[in-house]
Parts: structure tokens; C-alpha cells; sequence
């Protein structure tokens, strides 16, 4: 039985959901700022945004217009999207690594370095005690994070 935390295109999902309701909030934090300190009180939320839209971006003197605006933006979710999925990846790896006990992937990798072909090992597997199909695809999920751990610190 797979539970829904395990599953990394459900957490990549809210990651992105996550990183689009911060992006609101600022905006909707700098609304604020501007409504507090220039006592602007009759403009909403998307007039707000609909202005910025025509104002644009100006950084240090350098107008870069509305296509700048919305590529700070693309950057403000991009960047930490992927900063947040790459580390809750590495940690959701590890928890698949420490699910299993470390002589059953050494004796899996052990079969595999043989030659032995998945129903073999699955078979061996049932022979060890190992018969739940669910468990042997933990084994089978624990030995790609390892080997994806390997690759990642190659490169």
C-alpha cells in the first residue's frame, strides 16, 4: 500500500501550488505597503496588479517593462521550486534507503551482480521470508535511490 507522502509528483504538485500562493502573498504584502504609506484606499487587489502589469519593472533607472515583471516573477517561483523538490527529494531517497534493512539491498545488489534476472531475485526473495510483492518493490526502490545517489555524486 502506498501512502500519498511517498509519492514525489504529489509533493512536486504542492510544491508548485506553495510556491504560486507565496508569490500572491508578497504581491499582496507590497498592495498593502503601497495602500498603508502613499493613503491609497479606493484601488483593489488586481487594480493593483493590472497597474504593475502597466508600469512594469524598473531596476536601478533601467526600465525593462512588463516582460521583466513577469520573468522576476517566473524567478521568484522557478528558483525555490526547485530548491524545495530537489531537497525533498534527497530526503524522501534516504527515507526509501532506511525503510529497507541494509543486508537485504547488499544481498538484492549481490543477486544482481550475478546476473539474476527480477523474477529470480523476487523468487529468492520469497524464499528468505521476503514474500509480500509490496515489500520486494521497496527493495527493488531502495536499490534505484542508491544507485541515482551514486550517479548524483558523479556527476
Amino acid at each position: 500500500m502506498k501512502t500519498n507522502y511517498v509519492i514525489f509528483n504529489h509533493i512536486q504538485f504542492i510544491t508548485a501550488g506553495i510556491m504560486v500562493v507565496v508569490l500572491l502573498i508578497s504581491q499582496f504584502i507590497q498592495y498593502q505597503w503601497w495602500i498603508s504609506n502613499l493613503g491609497i484606499s479606493d484601488i483593489s487587489f488586481l487594480k493593483f496588479i493590472e497597474l504593475l502589469f502597466k508600469e512594469g519593472l524598473t531596476l536601478e533607472g533601467m526600465d525593462i517593462g512588463t516582460i521583466g515583471l513577469t520573468l522576476s516573477w517566473i524567478f521568484q517561483i522557478v528558483v525555490p521550486y526547485f530548491l524545495a523538490t530537489s531537497i525533498v527529494g534527497n530526503i524522501l531517497g534516504q527515507y526509501i534507503v532506511k525503510r529497507v534493512p541494509e543486508k537485504v539491498v547488499e544481498y538484492v545488489r549481490y543477486l544482481i551482480g550475478l546476473g539474476k534476472s527480477q523474477s529470480e531475485i523476487r523468487a529468492l526473495l520469497s524464499q528468505k521470508g521476503w514474500n509480500n510483492m509490496s515489500d520486494q518493490d521497496d527493495i527493488f526502490s531502495a536499490i534505484f535511490q542508491l544507485i541515482g545517489f551514486q550517479k548524483m555524486n558523479r556527476e
